[in-house]
This record gives structure tokens, sequence and C-alpha cells, in this order.
């Protein structure tokens, strides 16, 4: 990879494991790196197939990814709208980091990876599934550094939407401090 302005501000080891093979980051990709390493909340509104994901992922794993390994803590909620998206994002995501030592777990109606012995550092669930998680008070959440709304959209100015919102003031309340937010959308107007 050519050294674009904002990708060698990322942890070497973190940029090769997601943009290895890339001769250059996409501009959103670039745009983002240094707001979302300084704690930074923010919106990426890009077209399906631009590499949002790891646009948001790569420099959030850049940040936290040492201490969610040294400390063997789940540090980011990664939150999606439906269980197919949960379990896509999981097979993409699982790839990359399991090469930095990072466990990417699952919790949705069919599955609950924080049931494991071995705890994800990265957990992927829905609006609904994390609510299951704050109602049983899971310890688990204790550390978490980081959300990220995937599919935005389909939540703004809906009821899952008002959830969401909701459950993520218990949260912040719960852990009692303030979490950085990302929210990503392919079709904000």
């Amino acid at each position: 990879m050519n050294n674009p302005t904002a990708s060698h501000l990322l942890d070497s080891r973190v940029a090769t494991a997601f943009y290895g093979s890339f001769k250059s980051l996409r501009p959103i990709q670039e745009a983002v790196i240094k707001p979302l390493l300084n704690q930074e909340n923010v919106i990426l509104a890009s077209g399906t197939g631009s590499g949002k994901t790891e646009a948001v992922m790569a420099p959030l794993v850049s940040r936290y990814w040492k201490q969610a390994v040294q400390k063997n803590v789940l540090i980011l909620l990664y939150i999606s709208p439906t269980k197919a998206l949960v379990n896509d994002l999981e097979k993409r995501l699982s790839h990359k980091l399991s090469s930095l030592g990072i466990k990417v777990g699952v919790r949705h109606g069919d599955r609950d990876d924080l049931k494991q012995s071995i705890k994800p550092h990265i957990l992927i669930t829905t609006p609904e599934s994390l609510e299951v998680i704050l109602m049983r008070n899971d310890q688990t959440l204790d550390n978490i550094k980081c959300l990220v709304f995937d599919e935005i959209h389909l939540l703004y100015n809906t009821q899952r939407g008002i959830q969401l919102s909701v459950l993520a003031k218990r949260l912040e309340s719960k852990i009692n401090h303030n979490l950085q937010r990302v929210a990503l959308s392919a079709t904000i107007g």
C-alpha cells in the first residue's frame, strides 16, 4: 500500500490486516482515520460496497485492539439491524482480525457468544439482543469503548431507532463513561 496521508496513523499490523492488498485507500477510508483515532463521533454515509465497514473498523481496532487483547475484554459493540447482516459481518471481520488475536463474537436470537468460555473482543449484535444483554446485566459490557451503528438509515425515525437510542444511553449509564459512536449508512439523504 502506498503511504496516503492518514493511513500512516494506523498501527501497521492493523493496516495490513485490513488494507494489505490495497494499493491505496479509498477517500472515505482515508477521511475517517484521524477523527476515529482522536475518539470523535462519526457519521459515515457512502455508497454500498464503498468500504464503510473497513473504513471505520481499521481505525477503531488500531485504537483499541491492544487493550482488548491485553486485558481480554470486550471493547467494541457493532450493532446491525438484522441477524443476516450480523452473520455476514462476523464472517468478513473474523478473518481479518484473527491475525491480531482479536476474537469476533455474535449475539442474536440463534447464537450467544457471550456465553462461551472465551469471550469476544468485538461483539456484533442486533438492537433487540443488546436489550437482552443489558437486561441480564452482563458484566462483559463494562469495558466497551465504542458503539458502531450499521445501516442507521433503517433505524432513523422508527421505534427501533428510539429503542436503540435508549439502549445506548442505558449502556453509558451502566458503564459510567462516554462511548465513542459511529454511524454508517449507504442511503442517508
